[in-house]
């Protein structure tokens, strides 16, 4: 990739925070800010699963989207997919801004060490880490996920989502410990994942402490389900119910008898919605688990299934 020293580098923004807090929701806000509407955008987005369910939820619009599914974009393992949409991006005259929304269990802190090889050098400015924070899972999640407290460690603003599902001192409690994990990143309250008008211009980047993030956090597995069978209802709410410590993070569509739906499992919180049309009109939906294998999730899925259904 050839430098242009004349071009002012892209702007790059960083969206963090583990499974469930709300990232897509948040970049689909900022999308429709006034920094970035009407601006030249790419959007990297990051899954842990082979099927880009997060991809198909973001809103439409006029930007380039690149997907990595395969791992962390943080991780060595993807680095080579990494790199081609990053210089892609690079040799782009027309990009003014990056949106990176990494997956739930990525750590960040090698990112300036990846935006400074020789290929991207100049090319590229970290303008902002901003993490969400989920206000309601977050201290149970830190304690056993490393990759929970690493994303508070480094980033320069702490955006506590969902906090209309805490009380106050539960949210107090959630603040102090933040502050003691990062006490120079700025704290704000949303809901939504809104963030306050004019809130990104109040950044100031500070690179974290690097270090090579090279493999996935332990004991994660991810699984992607999709059939054209009929999904019995009882027996996958059901497979919830009994998988749920083992189930992280369930999102995508499930066709059962009476039509698809999209389905979130978020922790211990269920909901459904209208089906995301982008994932088509079968069951497609990724599984993210810990302390389990893949072949027990497949396993358990796959039991489901309606025989004789198509």
């Amino acid at each position: 990739m050839a430098q242009d020293t004349l071009r002012q580098p892209v702007a790059v923004w960083l969206l963090t925070g583990f499974l469930g807090a709300g990232k897509t929701t948040t970049l689909n806000h900022l999308l429709k800010g006034p920094l970035f509407e009407g601006a030249n955008v790419a959007l990297l987005i990051n899954e842990f699963g082979s099927m880009g369910v997060d991809g198909a939820l973001v809103a439409p619009g006029d930007y380039s989207k690149y997907e990595i599914n395969s791992g962390s974009i943080f991780c060595a393992c993807t680095q080579a997919e990494l790199l081609k949409a990053l210089t892609t991006i690079a040799d782009d005259r027309r990009i003014d801004h990056l949106i990176i929304e990494a997956t739930g269990i990525a750590q960040t802190c090698d990112v300036e060490r990846i935006l400074a090889l020789p290929v991207l050098a100049g090319a590229f400015d970290v303008r902002g880490n901003l993490c969400l924070v989920d206000a309601e899972n977050f201290i149970r999640t830190a304690a056993f996920m490393q990759a929970v407290v690493a994303q508070v460690r480094w980033a320069d603003a702490l955006l506590i989502n969902k906090t209309d599902l805490v009380d106050e001192s539960q949210l107090t409690q959630l603040q102090e410990v933040l502050g003691s994990l990062n006490s120079r990143a700025l704290q704000r309250l949303v809901t939504q994942g809104r963030l306050p008008e004019g809130f990104l211009g109040q950044l100031e980047h500070c690179p974290g402490p690097s270090h090579d993030a090279d493999q996935r956090p332990e004991g994660i597995v991810t699984v992607s389900v999709q059939s054209r069978d009929i999904i019995d209802r009882t027996a996958f709410f059901e497979t919830l119910r009994r998988l749920d410590r083992e189930i992280l993070r369930l999102k995508g569509n499930v066709r059962f008898a009476e039509g698809v739906c999209f389905v979130e499992k978020v922790h211990r919180s269920v909901s459904e919605k209208e089906a995301c049309s982008d994932l088509g009109g079968e069951t497609a939906f990724v599984v993210i688990g810990w302390g389990t294998s893949k072949e027990d999730l497949t396993s358990a899925f796959a039991s489901c299934r309606l025989p004789g259904e198509v």
